[in-house]
């Protein structure tokens, strides 16, 4: 019952100072607000970024790259070419299967409209390596490729927007000069689209070079996706290897590739996540110093103002815990209030940034929302409290009973 009375006298003394009090807790409150919110944000966009890692975790890319060193501006590249991929393939145990990559920026025209399109180029393969798979229509495979003249297969947001008239499957778009039958629907970057008026379209990669330019000498990238058993740094080491030896690369030749698996993005991305957590709490820990030493001055200064009340409630009985009690119990409401206020303000401006940023991309992650987030926030934001409020509230225990009843 005497914390629930020291509670109570708590909130009336800060109400009748709320001004002050509200000032006091202003250190807090911005603390607290700005973990929950940038903690929400970034914690909702790994969840996002997580699922996309985690639907190619076994893709491995490879991409040209000049020889390093001082004369690497005007270094000539090795192309990476399409039958690397096949060849890598027969070489590399480790390789469950892969296919060979280009894209272009094109200008799409349907029904006499014309769209921005990511045309995209794959082998067989290529198309299942990164994560795509066809809603409806024909399956991307050379069968489809040899059945229909030109065939193509567009992202599923330009197939169910308004612009579409009907069934898509059969339909004609027009690439590069170039008449296309839409032979299917497909998912394909859905997750890495956030322009939703650029319309994805995948198409095999010979129609791709036939339309597009001479690609047939080189590709863009190549596409690997390694069995499930064999680890990304040794799919990565064994790709190397093997692609040195199609390069006839020797001794202390730089590599004139790059290989990198999805789990070292993955990682890069984690690591890149851990930092900015320590340099957001790091600046959230220095703003909570500054918020506690304001609340100890506040403290010290209504100790000082209640003197002549804190001498009465010793003569009528109160011991000095009691005192001490009272204003720690006083403290930690003032925080704690402040904490609350910026758990609701952080998590909803979190809320309205994802919603913001949900009009752009719909498949962002919802807002990050934890418990033990919140629970977390609140008793620190308390902790402060105690911390900061013992020093007044000792100071206030320890007055004389005689000299306090004097002060005036």
């Amino acid at each position: 019952m005497m914390l629930f009375e020291n509670i109570r006298i708590a909130l009336v003394e800060l109400w009748a100072n709320r001004l002050r009090s509200l000032l006091a807790v202003l250190g807090i409150f911005i603390a607290t607000a700005a973990t929950i919110s940038v903690v929400s944000i970034v914690l909702g966009f790994n969840q996002y970024i997580s699922a996309m890692f985690l639907a190619s975790k076994d893709t491995v890319y490879l991409w040209p790259d000049m020889p390093r060193g001082s004369n690497r501006m005007v270094a000539r590249f090795t192309p990476l070419k399409p039958e690397d991929a096949a060849t890598l393939k027969d070489m590399v145990p480790e390789i469950r299967r892969s296919a060979v990559n280009i894209n272009t920026s094109s200008t799409l025209v349907y029904r006499g409209h014309e769209f921005t399109a990511n045309v995209v180029g794959f082998s067989e393969d290529g198309m299942a390596i990164e994560g795509g798979t066809v809603l409806r229509g024909r399956p991307f495979t050379e069968a489809t490729f040899r059945s229909i003249r030109s065939p193509c297969w567009i992202g599923d947001d330009f197939a169910t927007g308004p612009d579409m008239a009907g069934d898509p499957i059969g339909q004609v778009i027009e690439l590069g000069g170039e008449v296309f039958t839409i032979a299917g629907v497909t998912d394909l970057y859905s997750q890495r689209n956030m322009d939703k008026s650029t319309v994805v379209v995948a198409m095999p990669y010979t129609a791709f070079c036939r339309v597009f330019g001479n690609y047939n000498d080189y590709a863009n990238r190549i596409l690997v996706q390694k069995h499930e058993a064999a680890s990304p740094a040794q799919a990565e080491t064994a790709i190397r290897r093997a692609m040195r030896r199609l390069h006839d690369l020797t001794g202390n030749e730089p590599d004139d590739f790059e290989v990198r698996s999805v789990s070292s993005f993955q990682e890069k991305f984690t690591s890149f996540i851990s930092v900015s957590g320590g340099i957001l709490f790091a600046i959230v820990g220095v703003s909570l110093l500054v918020g506690g030493i304001g609340i100890m001055n506040i403290m010290l200064v209504s100790v000082r103002e209640r003197t002549r009340e804190i001498g009465i409630r010793m003569a009528v009985g109160a011991r000095r815990r009691d005192i001490l009690m009272q204003f720690l119990v006083e403290s930690i409401t003032l925080c704690s209030l402040g904490g609350l206020l910026g758990i609701i303000s952080g998590q909803t401006f979190a809320l309205a940034v994802t919603r913001l940023i949900g009009l752009l991309a719909p498949e962002f992650g919802e807002v990050y929302f934890s418990w033990w987030l919140i629970g977390g926030s609140l008793a620190f934001s308390a902790s402060v409290g105690i911390i900061f409020g013992v020093l007044p509230a000792r100071d206030a225990s320890k007055l004389d009973p005689i000299e306090a009843l004097r002060f005036s």
